[in-house]
């Protein structure tokens, strides 16, 4: 009789491994600490105060907006913090810490590695170069006028976004206006309420590879698609305040202020006040990947916490990188699953389930380069054990229920285990 409830425990265990590899987001801090502040350094080691706006480079670099600090930060793929610009409050154009900002927001950077920043309280597009050269690309005086360069208006330009072309594109907020700008700085309108635009403050922006531009409303809880026309529509949200997933048409939000889009359409979403992250399929299906209440706990999926996501940014290796505003850290998310990670199943068997010490596992056609155990809080646990490249110790773990996450050659697989 004890074999036979044992082997019920594992097909049950087993039918939970399917759900879980479906639904398993790693949440890890890749910068910054509880403390604020403006020190570089690697990981941890250094601080932020109040990063807003986040983009990634081509080569897997992330930049960061820095709001209380008035500068901006890059972190390289090994989260190595520098000040790329800036350093007190003001309006100055030049070299790395010689130039000033004033409350930069939004951030994006161009195919060739400059990087260009929505300088909200200066009212102006900013670039920077690789090297740290910054200069003004449009703007500088708050109003409503379009132009070239400096003789271009803005009234708290806050979220952009640049396409494949150079093109850039700045949600105007208090303006409720989309503009465009050329890499030569001739600004355009792109959208505004004369053609179906919301009467609403925008925030976050994003493009796609077709020239779709996505922008962020939080103040009406919608996300809004404008084709290359110019021409919006909803694609999710605007059913009030709340997190309901599911169908685009009876989704619900509560302030998504950023977002981003991947290479296969799926957009990603910051929803700031119910502190977690959405993902928008191309069907229009909207799910949790992370988060869900306010406070600060790395791990996996819902289990984790947020306070703040503000700005959110994904790399073409489907890592998503979040500015986490009040916990003054970049977060980030590994791991958001499509059906055809369940192959990592095929490559990989771990036995025995239940066990009392030993985990075993064997690889086909695949490396394991990491192994951690989470408990069901999310929380990552530091006893374990490694015997060998096939053998995992679990002895000192107390009995019951825990996550096993693998990060292998061919993926990462997240697995229930049951120690007994």
């Amino acid at each position: 009789m004890n074999n036979f409830i044992k082997n019920i425990k594992s097909v049950l265990i087993s039918c939970l491994l399917l759900s879980t590899n479906v639904n398993s987001q790693i949440v890890t801090t890749f910068a910054g600490n509880s403390n604020y502040g403006q020190t570089d350094g690697i990981g941890a080691s250094a601080t932020f105060f109040s990063p807003v706006g986040i983009a990634k480079d081509i080569n897997g670099n992330i930049f960061v907006t820095d709001v209380e600090t008035h500068r901006v930060r890059k972190i390289t793929p090994n989260g190595a913090v520098t000040t790329l610009a800036g350093s007190t409050q003001g309006y100055t154009d030049g070299i790395g810490i010689t130039s000033k900002f004033n409350s930069p927001q939004g951030i994006d950077v161009d195919n060739n590695g400059n990087v260009y920043v929505a300088d909200c309280s200066n009212n102006c597009i900013r670039k920077i170069t690789p090297d740290g050269n910054v200069t003004t690309l449009a703007g500088g005086t708050l109003g409503t006028a379009n132009g070239t360069g400096t003789d271009a208006q803005f009234n708290n330009p806050y979220g952009i976004a640049v396409d494949n072309f150079g093109n850039i594109f700045v949600s105007d907020k208090f303006n409720y206006r989309i503009q465009k700008i050329t890499s030569a700085g001739v600004v355009s309108t792109f959208a505004d309420p004369s053609n179906g635009l919301y009467i609403s403050e925008p925030l976050g922006i994003t493009v796609d590879h077709d020239g779709n531009v996505f922008v962020a409303y939080p103040y009406i809880h919608t996300i809004v698609k404008i084709n290359a026309l110019g021409i919006p529509s909803i694609i999710a949200g605007g059913n009030g305040t709340g997190n309901i997933d599911g169908a685009a048409n009876v989704a619900t939000f509560h302030s998504p202020v950023d977002l981003d889009v991947d290479n296969v359409g799926n957009i990603f979403v910051a929803d700031l006040y119910n502190y977690r992250i959405r993902k928008i399929a191309p069907d229009g299906q909207v799910t949790t990947i992370a988060g869900s209440t306010q406070g600060f706990l790395d791990g996996i999926g819902n289990n984790t916490k947020f306070s703040a996501p503000y700005g959110i940014t994904v790399t073409s290796n489907n890592e998503i990188f979040v500015a986490d505003l009040v916990n003054h850290r970049i977060r980030k998310i590994s791991n958001y699953l499509s059906v055809e990670d369940i192959k990592l199943e095929n490559l990989i068997s771990i036995y025995p389930i239940p066990t009392s010490k030993y985990i075993n596992f064997e690889l086909k056609d695949c490396t394991v380069f990491k192994i951690s155990i989470y408990d069901l809080n999310g929380r990552e646990l530091g006893i374990i054990k490694k015997i060998d490249d096939k053998i995992v110790d679990i002895s000192n773990l107390a009995n019951g229920i825990y996550i096993l996450n693998m990060i292998t050659s061919k993926g990462i697989l997240t697995k229930k285990i049951v120690k007994e």
